[in-house]
């Protein structure tokens, strides 16, 4: 998902100035909010072992090209969603309005 969302640039060009435009209202501000935890949440461990990965050419070797080819998928894949992952976190810092917004319904929330 966060893959596809980054590519379309939603986060950027549609939520988070939804956002900046409904900072009163609590019910939408909770709605988005959930969303841009699933958009902002860590690379799962299975990322982090693909993008790890380095290639051993005596392994290689021994592999058959369909493996070879899986791997390189799952690596390509983990890289897109670690530059998709970065881009969302910076869209954050470019709207400092959502930012404060997200504070006030957490500040009210005690």
């Amino acid at each position: 998902v966060r893959t596809t969302v980054g590519a379309w640039d939603v986060l950027r060009s549609k939520l988070l100035p939804l956002a900046e435009q409904s900072g009163n209202d609590l019910v939408a501000t909770r709605t988005l909010c959930k969303i841009f935890v699933l958009l902002t949440m860590p690379l799962s461990e299975k990322c982090h072992q693909a993008l790890a990965a380095r290639p051993d050419p005596v392994k290689d070797k021994m592999r058959n090209g369909e493996a070879l080819k899986k791997r390189q998928l799952l690596r390509e894949a983990a890289e897109r969603q670690a530059r998709q992952l970065i881009e969302a976190r910076l869209a954050f810092a470019e709207r400092p309005k959502v930012l404060r917004g997200l504070l006030r319904m957490f500040e009210g929330a005690r």
